[in-house]
């Protein structure tokens, strides 16, 4: 009653495109879906779409790019853990992702702006010189005190005697597709050419070679971001990446409040999350394709029904949200009202 074909009959009655000839059960399988797994979880937050997603942090890992992890039982795999294209990523499983955020079940601190992130957690630089290690001036070794320092944050630079500068930036390195949390190597800043050279970055030191000679009175210098690891406390989301503050200094899982986007029907006999949505689904589908066809006529007759079903459908995520507590400032924190030293949401 509530599957796929009889969201698609549904579609071809609202849309009187009885006949397989007149649009294909492709094509409207293609329009249900793009409704059901993009269209309607942006409109609305159901409760029963709400999950926790769970990750295991690296050592000396700062930042979790959510679009280059894949989404496993439990918890996320950084990209790599498992073969590529085997699994969807973390980022397209997911609608959205919010607070509250824990760590071995603390409550963390959680923004996404990054401005009060790093006014609170300054990245700090540190300067050192390169020492010559050849004859001919064009590789050099550098060392960091204190260490180790963060990944992406190394930078290299000398001017030449014509006055060009050179730039390059660190690269982490992949070992079998896992990016390395300790050695990494160098890449020209804004070219995707590499250098040769090293970075071990617990340490705190490494090397370089240019491809043209230093000038003797050329100095090389070397800019870094030292830290002390630690348990995390903080958190800034920004563009489906987590970075973490302080830098883990061994694995911990963090959890967040995560909306998980639906699975795309498929078999005639696959039927939505929620098989209440599918009167509004197939309603929804019956205005794309009239738009798609310019009968905005029918669009307009379409709609009134569309937003009947929709006033039904969350009928029942309001009961749900209306059950829910509600911070205020006297709870003390309790039930998710502040988070760390960003104060509220985002």
């Amino acid at each position: 009653m509530s599957d796929l074909a009889t969201i698609r009959l549904r579609v071809r009655r609202r849309t009187g495109r009885i006949s397989p000839h007149d649009i294909s059960d492709e094509e409207i399988d293609e329009q249900i879906n793009q409704v059901y797994l993009y269209d309607i979880p942006a409109t609305i937050r159901d409760f029963s779409l709400e999950t926790t997603f769970s990750f295991v942090t690296r050592p000396h890992v700062d930042q979790y790019d959510l679009r280059q992890m894949q989404i496993s039982p439990g918890f996320g795999r950084l990209a790599g853990d498992s073969p590529p294209g085997s699994l969807e990523s973390v980022a397209d499983s997911h609608t959205s992702f919010g607070p509250p955020a824990y760590i071995e079940g603390i409550e963390m601190g959680w923004t996404q702006s990054r401005s009060r992130f790093f006014n609170v957690y300054g990245r700090h630089t540190t300067t050192t010189t390169g020492r010559p290690t050849n004859d001919d001036r064009t590789s050099f070794s550098f060392s960091f005190d204190p260490n180790p320092i963060l990944q992406y944050q190394v930078t290299a630079s000398v001017t030449l005697e014509d006055g060009r500068q050179i730039n390059a930036v660190d690269t982490p390195h992949l070992i079998d597709g896992v990016v390395s949390h300790t050695a990494g190597g160098w890449k020209y800043f804004n070219r995707n050419e590499t250098l040769a050279g090293s970075i071990d970055y617990t340490t705190g030191s490494g090397d370089i070679t240019f491809d043209t000679p230093i000038p003797t009175d050329g100095t090389v210098r070397f800019e870094a971001v030292p830290y002390i690891p630690s348990r995390p406390q903080s958190l800034l989301f920004y563009e489906n990446i987590i970075v973490l503050r302080p830098v883990p200094d061994k694995a911990y899982r963090i959890e967040l409040q995560a909306f998980k986007r639906p699975v795309a029907m498929i078999e005639d006999g696959s039927a939505p999350h929620l098989k209440e949505w599918w009167q509004w689904i197939a309603q929804l589908t019956a205005i794309k394709i009239a738009q798609d066809v310019g009968d905005y006529e029918l669009v307009e007759q379409l709609k009134p029904e569309a937003e009947n079903q929709e006033d039904l459908v969350m009928r029942r995520t309001l009961v749900e949200r209306g059950n829910r507590f509600t911070p205020t400032i006297f709870d003390g924190g309790a039930g998710g009202g502040g988070y760390g030293a960003f104060g509220e949401f985002p």
